[in-house]
């Protein structure tokens, strides 16, 4: 992978739990790890901007980076290649989940139904 990190390419996608695709955006910079929170502040937005009442904004998201389950926690390690990113879509989620609740779940990357897509959506 080349060190120079705004050479990279990270593209995220939300779906439904059927497979259908609600985001699909990509940007230059970042990591694997930035582009996995960017798709979670990505599902909070997107369910933030649904037109159904307050109390049924739930966002239940499937990860399998154990990175963002850590840093939605609130454990940040000292090992990051772009803290500046991480410390923005942590302040977005944060804000985001002032009004839309968020239910996030960690399952194997074979079974989630996004990066499943984006494997053969390359």
């Amino acid at each position: 992978m080349d060190p120079d990190h705004s050479k990279r390419v990270m593209r995220i996608v939300v779906t439904d739990e059927n497979g259908t695709v609600l985001v699909d955006k990509t940007k230059t910079g970042g990591s694997n790890n930035v582009a996995e929170l960017w798709a979670v502040t990505e599902a909070l937005l997107y369910v933030k901007n649904c037109e159904i009442p307050a109390d049924q904004k739930i966002a239940d998201v499937f990860t399998d980076s154990t990175n963002t389950l850590a840093w939605i926690d609130g454990r940040v390690g000292n090992n990051i290649n772009d803290r500046k990113a991480v410390s923005h879509l942590l302040t977005a989620v944060y804000r985001l989940r002032e009004r839309v609740k968020l239910k996030l779940t960690w399952l194997p990357k074979k079974h989630n139904v996004a990066g499943v897509f984006m494997e053969r959506n390359r």
